[in-house]
């Protein structure tokens, strides 16, 4: 099959090439600008997604049968770009966020109500409220930042829901390792690889429990579902391993890196962790259920815990 990742310069959007290439598919980059090397390899594509026409030349021009839209933001602009790939493209894939879910709402504190404790399905509960990252005011017409004001993907689902042909749609948990952009686990990895002899945690996030992916198994089931004759006008989460509090993930980094000090768990109310997560409720758990992924299209994370663990760890002592 000849796929075309939009948004391929970022780190899953180039794992998810990866994957697709590792199982025989042909695969197209397609971003605004060449990746950051300069080398984007023949099967590199330039254009510009608020443009669909330009969107559309490329498809035909490469005879494109299903479409990874790695950067699905804002309602309007998807919209767009759906209609004029109707009729297209076989398939539309978009990559979502576990963000939709009702849950999501209640941590931020835009929402209230008792949570879903258990691992969400599909069928959870969605948000209520819209828009979660705009604030009381405005962000002005040059921020860079911008984009995040009209940021949903509720909306945006729904947009894609209404293609004519095949759709599928994939909500993504937290996803790390190398290539990790807003490196989730530098927390707790700097501070060990450093030896401090104690590590101080604030008790909410220690005890907090969401869902994480490893980016080369989100990848892989990204790739599997695009291109999946079962995967057919569904939703999937993605996720790998069973979701886990920070306390465990502390005690599985510490063993890999081979850290012997102390875990010190309490208020902190100094460390820049707590000032990050205090306008957060961290009794609501994020965790989401990936059964219907793995029972449908029987799939299984390739890269196992303890290996994804090791190349996150390798990869955050490259950058220290």
């Amino acid at each position: 099959m000849r796929c075309l990742i939009i948004g391929s310069t970022g780190p899953i959007g180039a794992a998810v090439i990866a994957a697709l290439e590792k199982v025989g598919h042909a695969a197209f980059g397609l971003s605004r600008s060449a990746p950051a090397d300069g080398d984007g390899g023949q099967a590199h594509l330039i254009a510009d997604r608020s443009d669909p026409q330009s969107i559309l030349a490329a498809i035909r021009a490469h005879r494109i049968d299903t479409v990874i839209d790695m950067i699905v933001y804002t309602e309007d602009e998807t919209a767009d770009l759906v209609n004029a790939l109707d009729g297209a493209v076989a398939r539309y894939t978009m990559i979502s966020s576990c963000d939709v879910y009702r849950n999501y709402g209640l941590l931020l504190r835009r929402e209230t109500g008792e949570p879903v404790r258990e691992p969400m399905t599909e069928d959870a509960p969605l948000r209520q409220s819209r828009f979660p990252y705009r604030g009381d005011t405005a962000r002005a017409a040059d921020d860079p930042e911008r984009w995040r004001d009209d940021y949903d993907k509720i909306p945006t689902e729904a947009a894609v829901r209404r293609f004519s042909g095949e759709w599928t749609i994939l909500r993504l948990p937290m996803v790390y390792g190398p290539g990790d952009r807003q490196h989730r686990f530098r927390w707790v990895i700097a501070p060990m690889l450093a030896g401090v002899e104690t590590l101080t945690v604030p008790t909410a996030w220690a005890d907090w429990i969401t869902s994480y992916g490893y980016i080369d198994n989100v990848a892989a089931a990204i790739a599997s579902a695009a291109v999946h004759r079962d995967a057919t006008n569904t939703i999937f989460n993605i996720g790998d391993y069973p979701a886990e509090s920070h306390r465990h993930w502390v005690t599985r980094f510490a063993q890999a890196i081979g850290w012997t000090g102390a875990l010190e768990i309490g208020p902190a109310p100094e460390s820049p962790l707590a000032q990050v997560i205090a306008a957060l409720n961290l009794d609501v758990p994020l965790t989401i259920s990936s059964g219907r992924l793995s029972e449908r299209l029987r799939f299984a994370p390739p890269v196992p815990l303890d290996e994804a663990i090791a190349r996150t760890i390798a990869a955050e002592r490259a950058q220290l």
